[in-house]
C-alpha cells in the first residue's frame, strides 16, 4: 500500500550508525486480457514453494516516460489472495509488479489457479498504462498500487487498487474490476472516486464480497484531506465506501461510513463477515504521539455503522536492519474470522513483550463480534529478533494459521539482511503453536528499497482453503539485481526451504519510530 502518498516517499539516508549498530546483534478491454507469460513453470524441485510470477509483461518507460526515480523491473510486492468459497482448489492471487522507489509499480497482475495451486495463469487488468490503460478505460495513469482481490459465492471475482499519477499531475483514483468467468478476464476498470485535486490523497483501499449476501461486495479506502498540495498537514481522513448489490454490474455512489478526529489518520480497513451477516472493519487510528487499532460494524450490509471499538493501544517501532540502521517495510495489521463460531482474530505488529526494543508479531481473539477483545499474547517463535508481515487466517473447524517474516538466521554480515518466512498454526484458540518454515533464507537488501524501507510486503496473501491453508508471498532473490523479488504459493503442511538452524542472536531496534515517523515522511525532494 502507498504510505506517505506512496507515490511521493522520500529517500531515506543511510544511517551513521553501522559500527554501533553491528554490536546490536546479540488486459485491455473489457472481459479481456491476454497472458501475461509463457505457460506456467514446471513442478517445483522438493522442498520448495511454487513459483507463480516470472518476467514482467511491461516494457520500460510504458507508463510514460515519468521514470526519474529507480524502477525495479521484475520487482513483484504486496502479494494477496482470495479462495472461491465454493471451491478451494480454485484461488485468484494479485500483485504489484515493477515496483517503483517511489510508489505504486507498472501494474497490478492477477493469477489464477484452478488445481489448488499447482500451476498459476497471469493477466492483468487496464488500470494504468503499462496495461493498456488510456482515456477511454479509465487507465489513463502512470502506476498502480495497493492490489486487493475476492471472490463470490456465485464463483464472481472482484479486484481493486488505486491508480494514479506523479509527475503530469497528482491525480488518483479508486477502482474496481470484476471477472465473471473466474478470474481470467476482466471488465474495465470502474472508478469508485476520482481526485483530481492535489490536496487530496486516497489511499490503502481493500474490497470484500459478502459470502451470505451473494452479489454484495464492499470497497473501501482512506481518503486524507490536507491543508495544500505539499500534503505535510492533514485535516482530515476520512473512510469511505462503496458497495455493488447486483453483483458489480452497478457501484453505489461512494460515501463516508468513519470520521476521526480532526488531524488524525484512520487508515487500512478491512471488512470481515461474521455468520451472522454483521460487517466487521479493522482500521488502524494515529497520529504524531499515539496510535490505536478499532473495529466498525454493520449490521445492515454496509448501510450504517457502530462507533469504533479499541482493539488496543499499540507500541510499534518499526522494523531495522540493526546493522545498517536503514529501515524495512514491516506490513500492516490483519484480521480474520472463523466462517462457523464468528470467533474474530487479529494479528499486528507490537513491541511490548521485549521492553520496547524490538517488534514482535501480537494475537488477539473477540468472542462477541468484536465488542470486547482479549489480551495480546506475542506468538511469533523466536521472540528475540524482529518479526513483521503478519496475515491471519481460519477455517470453520477452529484451526488457526499466521504468517510472517523475521530475522532469526541473519548473520553479522552488514551487506545481507537475512530472512525467512514462516507460518505457525494452532488448534486450541490461539493457546499453543506449531511452526513451519516456508522459505529459505533470502536476503531482504535485494528486494526493492522505497522510501519507507526496503520492501516484500505491506501485506501478503494467506487464505483457508477447507482445513489447510495456503499461503501467496514475496522473496527476494539473493543478490539478483534483474530480477530482485518474486511470489509463490504454497499449501504445504511440513516445512519446506532449506532448514537453517536460528543464529540465536538477540536483535535491538536503535531507531525506534511509531506509526506516524514510519508512514508519513516529509515530501520527497527533486
Amino acid at each position: 500500500m502507498p504510505t506517505r502518498r506512496d507515490r511521493k516517499e522520500i529517500k531515506v539516508l543511510c544511517l551513521a550508525l553501522v559500527a554501533a549498530m553491528s554490536v546490536a546483534i546479540c488486459s485491455c478491454g473489457s472481459q479481456s486480457a491476454a497472458p501475461t507469460n509463457p505457460p506456467p513453470p514446471p513442478p517445483p524441485p522438493p522442498n520448495q514453494a511454487v513459483l507463480v510470477s516470472g518476467p514482467s509483461p511491461f516494457p520500460e518507460e510504458c507508463e510514460g516516460g515519468s521514470g526519474s526515480k529507480p524502477n525495479y523491473e521484475n520487482g513483484e510486492v504486496e502479494a494477496w489472495l482470495a479462495v472461491d468459497p465454493t471451491n478451494p482448489l480454485h484461488l485468484v492471487g494479485i500483485y504489484q509488479q515493477d515496483r517503483w522507489r517511489n510508489g505504486g509499480a507498472h501494474g497490478n497482475i492477477t493469477a489464477v489457479t484452478r488445481d489448488g495451486g499447482k500451476t498459476w495463469a497471469k493477466n492483468f487488468v487496464p488500470f494504468a498504462r503499462c496495461e493498456g490503460g488510456n482515456g477511454g478505460n479509465h487507465g489513463n495513469y502512470e502506476r498502480a498500487s495497493d492490489p486487493w482481490v475476492t471472490i463470490s459465492p456465485d464463483g464472481t471475482v472482484y479486484q481493486s487498487g488505486l491508480t494514479f499519477d506523479v509527475f503530469a499531475d497528482l491525480n488518483i483514483a479508486t477502482q474496481v474490476s470484476r471477472s465473471t468467468d473466474g478470474g481470467m478476464s476482466w471488465s474495465d476498470p470502474t472508478p469508485l472516486i476520482a481526485d483530481t485535486d492535489p490536496t487530496v490523497e486516497d489511499d490503502k483501499d481493500s474490497i470484500t464480497a459478502d459470502p451470505i449476501h451473494n452479489g454484495y461486495v464492499y470497497a473501501v479506502w482512506s481518503r486524507y484531506i490536507f491543508t495544500d498540495s505539499s500534503q505535510s498537514v492533514l485535516v482530515s481522513s476520512p473512510i469511505w465506501l462503496s458497495r455493488t448489490t447486483d453483483g458489480g454490474a452497478t457501484w453505489e455512489a461512494a460515501r463516508v461510513i468513519y470520521t476521526p478526529p480532526s488531524g488524525v489518520y484512520a487508515t487500512g480497513l478491512e471488512i470481515v463477515v461474521l455468520p451472522s451477516g454483521t460487517l466487521v472493519g479493522m482500521f488502524i487510528q494515529y497520529d504524531a504521539t499515539s496510535s490505536a487499532s478499532y473495529t466498525i460494524s454493520s449490521t445492515d450490509q454496509g448501510v450504517t455503522w457502530s462507533a469504533p471499538v479499541l482493539i488496543d493501544t499499540d507500541n510499534d517501532i518499526g522494523v531495522v536492519d540493526v546493522k545498517t540502521g536503514e529501515p524495512v517495510r514491516e506490513g500492516v495489521a490483519n484480521i480474520a474470522v472463523n466462517p462457523s463460531s464468528g470467533e474474530l482474530y487479529f494479528v499486528s505488529m507490537d513491541a511490548r513483550y521485549s521492553a520496547g526494543v524490538r517488534n514482535g508479531i501480537i494475537f488477539y481473539t473477540s468472542t462477541d463480534s468484536g465488542l470486547t477483545w482479549s489480551s495480546p499474547v506475542q506468538i511469533n517463535q523466536a521472540p528475540s529478533v524482529q518479526a513483521f508481515g503478519p496475515s491471519i487466517a481460519a477455517t470453520s473447524s477452529g484451526r488457526i494459521a499466521v504468517a510472517y517474516y523475521d530475522f532469526r538466521n541473519d548473520n553479522s554480515d552488514p551487506n545481507v539482511l537475512l530472512t525467512n518466512y514462516w507460518r505457525i498454526t494452532s488448534t486450541d484458540g490461539g493457546q499453543t503453536w506449531s511452526e513451519i518454515s516456508l522459505s529459505s533464507s533470502f536476503d531482504l537488501r535485494t528486494a526493492p528499497f522505497t522510501g519507507l524501507g526496503y520492501m516484500v510486503t505491506d501485506y501478503e496473501g494467506l487464505v483457508a482453503a477447507g482445513n489447510s491453508f495456503m499461503e501467496f508471498f514475496v522473496t527476494a532473490n539473493s543478490g539478483n539485481s534483474s530480477n530482485p523479488t518474486d511470489v509463490f504459493a504454497t499449501s504445504t503442511e511440513t516445512s519446506i526451504g532449506s532448514l537453517e538452524m536460528s543464529n540465536e542472536h538477540v536483535e535491538i531496534n536503535f531507531l525506534p519510530r511509531n506509526i506516524f515517523e514510519q508512514w508519513r515522511r516529509p515530501p520527497d525532494q527533486p
